[in-house]
């Protein structure tokens, strides 16, 4: 082992004199790439080309050749590159051909030893002349020798065929080397339908003993030939013939089988590929639909190769077109799919001589129809609606028809079918089915149901009030009808008028209470009419029941009697009595209470008239008494405000207030007639 010191100065010294010492070598003799086979233990010139080489390992400065190192462990890797010990020998010369087994991505360096390197494509023949070591003792590296690139035994390349036929169709064809080592070469084909890939029989895939030979399909109809060279590193070339025949009369459809279509009107083009000339082939279709012509392109194509100078910088060679495969374009000419069916048509090709055709099925999909909208409901008016559609399908292709004659379609319009309905007079819903269909299989591609609703007549009261006075009413018909069916009367003193779909009820002056009915043509819908010998004022007397009347309209009648001055309560609680509209609702709740005659004052002066088989008066409630008239005064109410104050009314300045239930005011009682 060197010295630290020692080791210092060599470092130094062949940084001066040269990063790389090229050693030459001896006599011819004892060249080691001359081809003979040397023993290890033989005294050998190291090669031309070879370089020492200081590596330290990865710990200490990581000196590397390329993508090889020694790492901490001293064993020579690198990334991508595999290693194979020779085993002790005498010097670098004696590393003199690419073993065949041992190979792994890493090996130990050990002094004195040979070793084969291999990175990607190349090779590298080291010697270890010795470990590197520190001040310390410790290795930190080795000093090699190496050169590259190694090119293993010279040698030519020995095959047992040379020469190769293939049928017009190609194909592959391996040829293992009889050589029993590793030849470094290359490879090359003459011609771009042969290609040439190196293979092995190893498991060491860098390890080349063959050849591929893959050849293209024919595009011509004579036989060719190609050589491919193999070329040894020491430039020993070794040839293989490889012949292919002719390819036989053809014509294909590029397409296999089926070619798929839109149903829209359209041109499509399809390759066809042959060794005939366009000129001699027939193309036919045995369908209207789709009619097809040849387009012979090469006098274009023969013009774009004259055009061309150069390729990549070299100058173009122009190949003679001596009977070689074609692609010429069938042209495709195809009207819409107007129907809903898929159909087909079968396109020929055939050769004038009779020898070769070739079928292409056109598949056409079939016209698409899709309705935007399912069944759906219109009201009684007459009107139009229109639904929408999405289709391949023109307007002129789509017929639709309605099953009834109150509802007409239009088809006129572009992806829209407009329906006309009239007026539904009926008192019940109706229905009309509409049918879409093709004009030109009369296949039905859609349906959907327009249900028009009744007409709608509605009264907004079905009772209407009169006092005894000349008098008149306008009610509005809610109807879908566009004009109201004529009313009639039952009766000379009620006569009615219609506007638009207001309906005005006129009467006499009366002394007697009377009825009438209002009826329409051809309903069922009536009106009554009832008119009172009463008006606002006038004194009620009927039945023991006597008093004014106060309040009239088509849902009340009221009469009032003055019944005396009192307290609402004599208590503080809060009993029920809360409804504003109706008096009868409170007083029931006030009479439930026990000795309510006594705790309630007002309620039993209201009550005191209700004898004698007379029933039905009670204290009002507050809204009876801000809409009733001829009265006067400050007038309790029968609806609580809250524990302690109820309601009244004052007529003096028509207002509602609150005040104590211990207060005492004027009470009237009121009867509803």
């Amino acid at each position: 082992m060197k010295k630290h010191s020692f080791w210092k100065f060599q470092i130094i010294f062949w940084i001066i004199i040269t990063s790389f010492t090229f050693l030459s070598c001896g006599d011819e003799a004892t060249n080691p790439d001359n081809g003979q086979i040397i023993n290890p233990d033989t005294d050998v010139s190291d090669p031309t080309g070879t370089i020492s080489l200081s590596m330290h390992n990865k710990n200490n400065g990581n000196t590397t050749l390329n993508n090889i190192s020694i790492d901490e462990s001293n064993n020579f890797t690198g990334w991508s590159t595999y290693f194979s010990s020779i085993g002790k020998v005498k010097g670098l010369g004696n590393v003199s051909d690419i073993p065949t087994t041992g190979w792994a991505s890493k090996v130990a360096v050990t002094p004195g030893y040979g070793y084969v390197a291999c990175t990607g494509d190349v090779f590298y023949r080291i010697y270890v002349d010795n470990y590197i070591t520190s001040v310390g003792g410790g290795i930190i590296g080795a000093d090699i020798k190496y050169q590259t690139p190694f090119k293993g035994k010279n040698e030519a390349i020995s095959l047992k065929e040379t020469a190769l036929t293939f049928k017009g169709d190609g194909g592959k064809q391996a040829l293992v080397f009889d050589n029993k080592g590793i030849i470094v070469f290359n490879c090359v084909s003459s011609a771009d339908w042969c290609h040439v890939q190196k293979s092995t029989t190893y498991d060491t895939p860098f390890l080349y003993n063959g050849v591929m030979i893959i050849v293209d399909p024919s595009t011509t109809k004579k036989t060719e030939e190609a050589i491919v060279t193999l070329t040894t590193a020491y430039g020993k070339e070794t040839k293989i013939t490889v012949t292919r025949a002719g390819q036989e009369p053809f014509v294909k459809f590029n397409t296999d089988g089926e070619k798929q279509v839109y149903n829209t009107s359209n041109t499509y083009t399809e390759n066809i590929t042959t060794n005939y000339s366009p000129t001699d082939l027939l193309a036919s279709s045995d369908a209207t639909w789709c009619k097809v012509s040849l387009q012979d392109n090469s006098k274009s194509l023969a013009e774009a190769m004259a055009s061309i100078k150069y390729v990549d910088g070299k100058t173009f060679t122009r190949a003679s077109n001596n009977n070689e495969v074609i692609s010429c374009n069938l042209l495709l000419d195809i009207d819409a799919n107007n129907t809903i069916k898929e159909r087909k048509c079968n396109i020929i090709i055939k050769s004038k001589d009779g020898k070769v055709s070739a079928k292409l099925t056109v598949v056409q999909a079939k016209g698409e129809f899709r309705l935007n909208r399912n069944d759906f409901t219109v009201n009684g008016e007459k009107g139009t609606y229109s639904v929408s559609y999405n289709s391949s399908l023109s307007a002129e292709d789509i017929v639709a028809e309605s099953d009834v004659e109150w509802c007409t379609v239009n088809t006129d319009k572009q992806n829209s079918i407009t329906l006309v309905y009239d007026e539904n007079v009926n008192s019940e819903q109706r229905s009309a089915t509409i049918l879409i269909k093709t004009k030109a299989d009369n296949n039905t591609i859609g349906t959907f149901v327009l249900t028009q609703k009744a007409y709608t007549f509605t009264i907004p009261s079905e009772h209407v009030w009169f006092d005894k006075n000349n008098g008149n009413q306008t009610i509005t018909i809610n109807t879908t009808m566009s004009e109201l069916p004529t009313p009639s009367t039952d009766a000379e003193w009620c006569t009615v008028s219609v506007n638009g779909k207001n309906l005005t009820i006129r009467v006499t002056a009366t002394s007697n209470n009377r009825t009438a009915t209002i009826s329409f043509k051809n309903k069922s819908e009536k009106i009554k009419v009832t008119q009172s010998k009463y008006a606002v004022g006038d004194e009620y007397n009927e039945n023991n029941i006597t008093g004014t009347v106060v309040y009239m309209n088509n849902e009340q009648r009221l009469i009032a009697k003055e019944v005396g001055k009192a307290v609402w309560a004599t208590e503080n609680v809060l009993t029920g009595a809360n409804d504003k509209n109706d008096g009868m609702i409170n007083t029931d709740k006030i009479k439930k209470i026990p000795n309510w005659q006594t705790l309630y004052p007002a309620f039993a002066l209201c009550d005191d008239l209700n004898k004698n088989g007379v029933t039905g008066w009670y204290l009002p409630a507050q809204n009876e008494l801000s809409k009733s008239a001829r009265i006067n005064g400050i007038l309790w109410s029968s609806t609580e405000s809250n524990t302690s104050n109820a309601w009244y009314y004052n007529y003096s300045v028509h207002n509602s207030g609150s005040l104590s239930k211990s207060a005492s005011y004027s009470v009237y009682a009121f009867h509803k007639f």
